[in-house]
């Protein structure tokens, strides 16, 4: 009976072992594709850690960059600042000279005609050719002054421009 019982067994335990591989390769098949998978993924994670460090990097030294940018942009207009402030000076100082030599010689120049208008006052008496020399005269101080005057606004002019083309 025994081996009746081994006999008819026999083909139950081979279907037993055959699921049983077939399960079993199945799981091995499963799990060697899933070792793959997760090797993968474990390289695609490193590339992407590799890759968001070299940017965390570059991002870093792009900051450097810009702050060095703005460092420097800061000292330019600084320095911009500076060279107007030292235009507007020289410009100044020029209008301040012009002033006073304007000033001056038209000061000079009045003084000259207001001395001739008293010489006219006196000769007023006197003959008419003396008198009528004295008015050119007066008129050859005023043509004078007109013409100082006009000069000292074109060289005003001319100085203005100058200063301001040559960057001072």
């Amino acid at each position: 009976m025994e081996l009746v019982f081994v006999a008819a067994n026999s083909p139950i335990k081979k279907t037993h072992c055959v699921a049983a591989n077939t399960h079993r390769n199945q799981l091995t098949t499963t799990l060697c594709q899933r070792t793959v998978d997760l090797a993968a993924s474990n390289r695609f994670l490193k590339q992407d850690i590799a890759q968001r460090k070299g940017m965390e990097q570059a991002l870093k030294k792009n900051v450097g960059y810009y702050a060095r940018l703005v460092e420097k942009s800061r000292r330019l207009a600084e320095h911009l600042r500076q060279q107007t402030h030292h235009l507007l000076s020289a410009q100044e100082d020029r209008r301040t000279k012009v002033s006073r030599e304007l000033r001056d010689e038209i000061a000079q120049t009045l003084l000259g005609i207001n001395v001739r208008l008293l010489a006219l006052k006196r000769s007023a008496t006197v003959s008419p050719e003396d008198f009528r020399e004295e008015i050119a005269s007066t008129q050859r101080l005023v043509e004078e002054s007109v013409k100082a005057v006009h000069r000292f606004a074109r060289e005003f002019g001319n100085s203005s421009l100058s200063l301001t083309a040559t960057g001072r």
